[in-house]
């Protein structure tokens, strides 16, 4: 039976659990849950991803609708060259199994791909200039002709995008952790809407079998705060050719179903309740990113509040 903490609601791609209370919230999550842990398991195989508005989907940075109008992304599309063009309709025709592709859409999912590898070269080479590890090491020029070549179809990416996207910067990786009480967090940090809702998604690894969707880990000694926030990764593997087919990034929710994607969502007001109980749990900013600034960070976020 379901308790009456949490509301739920269903579509075809995913389960909507809506909570009143923080506390609701934080002991639906808990990885022991018999929601994400079968009987007799000692392992789960739900991710988690904690986002600071419910209204938002599963959407890579680096394909929201927001890059387009970015100055930097703008500057690379006018380089999309028709000689370009024409490349990416003679390597993807056989491909992609089609001969009739759409130009506006090539330019876009090329700029796309070369502003996105721009961004990750542009952030791995300061760090490396800087003396930070860079897991995998220099972007080789072999890579960098691989990224920037007119084959749509995208191999497993280099490490430094994990470390890049992992950092904030516009990758087609999307972030999930293995703790939901974590993912709990990222979705209190800083609510979009005060008068909204935030969300945690919940996601059964065994949905991405068999589909152009995978899971993508970093060995966690390689990347800082990975180890603290048990973080691992989602990417497509063909979504080049099918924005050159449809004009349109793949969405994860596309391959789920309510067994294998939830979504748990709770009012913006009780954030700060939330994030007083996973404090008390050890569960912050400082927990998940551990500087000495983020120490500072945190414990004036609970004296202001």
């Amino acid at each position: 039976m379901e308790s009456s903490a949490g509301k739920m609601a269903f579509n075809q791609q995913y389960e909507t659990i809506t909570f009143n209370t923080a506390r609701e919230f934080l002991d639906a999550l808990r990885r022991s849950n018999p929601r994400w842990l079968s009987d007799n398991a000692s392992l789960t195989p739900w991710v988690f991803r904690g986002q600071g508005d419910s209204t938002w989907g599963l959407t890579p940075s680096a394909w929201r609708p927001s890059i387009w109008k970015d100055n930097h992304f703008q500057a690379v599309l006018e380089t999309i060259t028709d000689e370009i063009i024409d490349d990416v309709i003679k390597v993807n025709t056989g491909l992609l199994g089609s001969s009739e592709l759409d130009r506006k859409q090539i330019r876009q999912q090329v700029a796309q791909r070369r502003f996105e590898f721009l961004q990750v070269q542009a952030f791995t080479s300061l760090a490396d200039e800087l003396g930070l590890h860079v897991p995998g090491g220099f972007i080789s020029h072999k890579i960098s002709r691989e990224v920037v070549s007119n084959d749509s179809h995208c191999s497993s990416p280099h490490p430094a995008y994990a470390l890049a996207q992992h950092h904030g910067m516009a990758t087609r990786l999307l972030d999930w952790t293995q703790n939901p009480v974590n993912a709990a967090y990222f979705a209190a940090e800083n609510p979009n809407d005060p008068a909204g809702a935030v969300a945690v998604w919940a996601l059964n690894g065994l949905a991405l079998f068999e589909s152009e969707w995978t899971e993508y880990r970093v060995p966690r000694s390689q990347i800082g705060f990975l180890h603290s926030q048990a973080g691992l990764f989602t990417y497509h593997r063909s979504a080049d050719g099918d924005f050159v087919l449809h004009g349109d990034w793949p969405k994860l929710e596309d391959i789920c179903t309510p067994d294998t994607l939830k979504k748990l969502v709770l009012p913006s007001c009780e954030a700060k309740d939330l994030r007083r109980l996973l404090f008390a749990e050890g569960v912050s900013k400082s927990h998940l990113m551990p500087t000495f600034d983020n120490i500072r960070d945190t414990l004036n976020s609970m004296w202001q509040e």
